[in-house]
């Protein structure tokens, strides 16, 4: 049972004058499901306690109670760390032996539909990756639609996160979100300069790549 969650939930419910129904609401849960966290009968995924803290104006960390948790793992592996890489990707071919001490970071899956914040709603959890030494985070192709881009269903894509504005080389795969009719979507494209427009954010540039057996 996840006592302290629970007290910490029902602090900050109380605090933001929310009730179980109103919170299940908000971060697209049933009531029950509510009721489970706040009894410690269940814990929410990892991505919905960052839907769960933006719901009740409030971060992982504090929610949790726990100075190890999520959100600060998460800050220290990717937030704290942005910079700038722009070398290309380093395709290893099947059956080649890792060369990189295995490392756990955020992955999300791509193309990812509906979530402005993609960084906090989207993560899936982490990932053990002993193929990179680069990325902050690992993106996981989902479906065919990346194919065009080389990128088979189930390949997995070490992402070095972008601070600011950075000079990109044409032609470098680089992780994106944009928003058309309402809707955002975050995915991969390779960089020109039609990106550079007010409804497109680069998120970070593919430094690795890794295809499963």
């Amino acid at each position: 049972m996840n006592t302290k969650f629970a007290a910490n939930l029902y602090n900050f419910m109380i605090k933001a004058g929310l009730t179980q129904s109103a919170l299940a609401k908000k971060v697209g849960v049933s009531q029950s499901a509510v009721y489970r966290w706040l009894s410690g009968q269940d814990s929410p995924t990892p991505k919905r306690l960052g839907v769960i803290a933006a719901a009740l104006n409030t971060t992982i960390t504090e929610l949790l109670g726990e100075t190890a948790s999520l959100e600060s793992k998460f800050n220290l592996m990717v937030k704290e760390k942005l910079q700038n890489y722009t070398s290309g990707i380093e395709i290893l071919p099947p059956g080649t032996i890792p060369q990189y001490e295995t490392r756990s970071l955020p992955y999300y899956e791509v193309p990812a539909r509906g979530k402005e914040n993609f960084l906090v709603e989207e993560m899936e959890g982490f990932m053990e990756a002993d193929w990179t030494s680069k990325g902050d985070l690992i993106v996981k192709v989902n479906g065919s639609s990346l194919e065009v881009l080389g990128f088979a269903h189930g390949t997995e894509i070490a992402i070095r996160l972008l601070k600011g504005k950075r000079d990109i080389e044409a032609g470098k795969v680089v992780l994106i979100k944009t928003k058309t009719a309402g809707e955002y979507l975050t995915t991969l494209a390779k960089y020109d300069k039609s990106l550079n427009k007010k409804n497109i954010e680069i998120i970070g540039i593919a430094v690795d790549m890794h295809r499963n057996l």
